[in-house]
């Protein structure tokens, strides 16, 4: 019978044993953290993602139309524009049922954070006034942290192991970034949030190894 690393594969269960210095127990101490953290994530990315993505196009509709994604005028950047379309694709049985808010819905978090790079500058003028919570905001710092979400966003979304990673700050980030975006919002993650008691004060992996101080808890 396979035994858990097994079906995991043991290439990927390595990189656990090595960060926990080949001890099984708390090498699978760690997969298991690994696997709550991604969990605990969910809440965050969920309200991050949605508030985002209905600000961006409040705003969007509003200057331009209700189909504002179709226009190159609007959306400029070819691989963008891509997604819209495939967006569309995947929407297409939906027939003359199709709305504003299925494509909406439907555009990935990568064509969101896309919106705010440097191609898509020309909108900073329209999508700067929607974080109410935040003055003096400059693009490139929307888009720097939205690029670190994405990332985490996508290492969890592939299972990758996320243990390793500077946590808080990625958290921090999508606190602040959401509280910017609506207040309210951010009100209620910290509610419903679970990150704050899954995740270790600090980092877990130092120099390549599981922190002596935090391995007892895992």
């Amino acid at each position: 019978m396979s035994t858990f690393v097994d079906t995991v594969a043991p290439a990927r269960f390595a990189r656990y044993l090595a960060w926990a210095g080949n001890d099984a127990a708390l090498a699978h101490r760690l997969y298991n953290r690994n696997v709550a953290l991604a969990e605990a994530f969910y809440t965050p990315l969920h309200t991050l993602e949605v508030v985002l993505r209905n600000r961006v196009d409040d705003a969007l509709s509003a200057r331009f139309s209700a189909t504002w994604y179709s226009d190159p005028a609007v959306v400029r950047p070819y691989p963008l524009q891509r997604k819209v379309r495939e967006a569309h694709q995947k929407l297409a049985s939906l027939g003359p049922r199709l709305t504003r808010g299925h494509v909406v819905a439907e555009l990935s978090f990568g064509f969101w954070t896309g919106m705010f790079n440097r191609h898509q500058s020309h909108l900073w003028g329209i999508l700067q006034p929607i974080f109410v919570g935040a003055r003096g905001l400059q693009r490139k710092n929307v888009s720097g942290q939205l690029d670190d979400i994405r990332g985490l966003r996508n290492r969890i979304a592939h299972y990758e192991p996320i243990v390793q990673l500077d946590l808080q700050h990625a958290h921090h980030e999508m606190e602040t970034l959401t509280r910017w975006l609506c207040p309210d919002a951010a009100a209620w993650n910290a509610v419903h949030s679970r990150f704050p008691l899954v995740c270790p004060p600090s980092i877990i992996i130092v120099n390549g190894q599981v922190d002596p101080a935090l391995a007892p808890n895992l």
